[in-house]
């Protein structure tokens, strides 16, 4: 976890030294943050701009609308109302290309949101943790998981290696844009992690958090018995159809 107490919306004190980079995942772009992690106020707000002159993009405190390709702020009220507010927006005009604006706008967010996705991330382990004891099939889950997501790659022309060019598909677009999304809220999150020495997220981590609701009954329905029950009905079946 990022913050003990649940309601912080600012990261707790950071540990000495950062960890290395995840080995199953990797930064899509490279940022810079212009402000002290441990000092972020999220209710403030955070901007993405675009540096022209280094080709890279940058991520400062406030909101900057008019410069900004992406920005947003978080008000964490769960411990007085039970609810918290996500707001991001980004820009109109074709100053980056839409990739780029859907990975700023996941990277805003994974900043932003970092201190509640820790604690989320770390409930669901243990409790995916615990109901894999009884059904022993979460390997089975994450593996179908893992095959979607290498689906959705290819279908976008999102390589991991070597960025290609986005699809002509209109399906497929608005697919990669999701994916380039996520990738942003991966290493924005990964970004507060490291800083703080905690654990990080690569894409099917954050696939797995996004499907919670519907992971118990997933696990459930491959057990070694569900699993060989499909098997055994599956040529009957195809008797029934000849």
């Amino acid at each position: 976890q990022l913050g003990a107490d649940a309601a912080r919306t600012s990261p707790p004190e950071r540990h000495e030294r950062p960890l290395p980079l995840s080995v199953t995942h990797r930064r899509l772009y490279r940022v810079e943050v212009f402000f002290d992690l441990q000092e972020m106020d999220a209710s403030s707000g955070l901007t993405m701009t675009f540096d022209k002159t280094r080709d890279r993009l940058v991520l400062s405190t406030g909101l900057q609308t008019k410069e900004g390709v992406a920005w947003g702020h978080f008000d964490d009220n769960i411990a007085s109302t039970g609810w918290s507010e996500l707001y991001i927006d980004t820009a109109t005009e074709g100053m980056v290309t839409n990739d780029v604006r859907a990975y700023a706008a996941g990277y805003v967010e994974g900043v932003l949101t970092s201190v509640r996705l820790s604690e989320f991330n770390a409930n669901m382990r243990q409790l995916l943790l615990r109901k894999d004891q009884q059904t022993g099939s979460l390997a089975q889950v994450r593996s179908l998981m893992s095959r979607k997501l290498k689906y959705m790659e290819q279908g976008a022309n999102v390589d991991r290696r070597a960025m290609a060019e986005e699809p002509s598909d209109h399906y497929w677009k608005q697919m990669r844009y999701t994916l380039f999304q996520m990738w942003g809220i991966c290493d924005g999150y990964n970004k507060v992690a490291r800083f703080f020495r905690r654990h990080e997220l690569d894409l099917l981590d954050l696939v797995m958090l996004n499907a919670a609701g519907e992971l118990p009954q997933l696990m459930e329905a491959f057990t070694r018995r569900a699993r060989a029950a499909r098997a055994a009905a599956a040529p009957a079946a195809l008797l029934q159809l000849g």
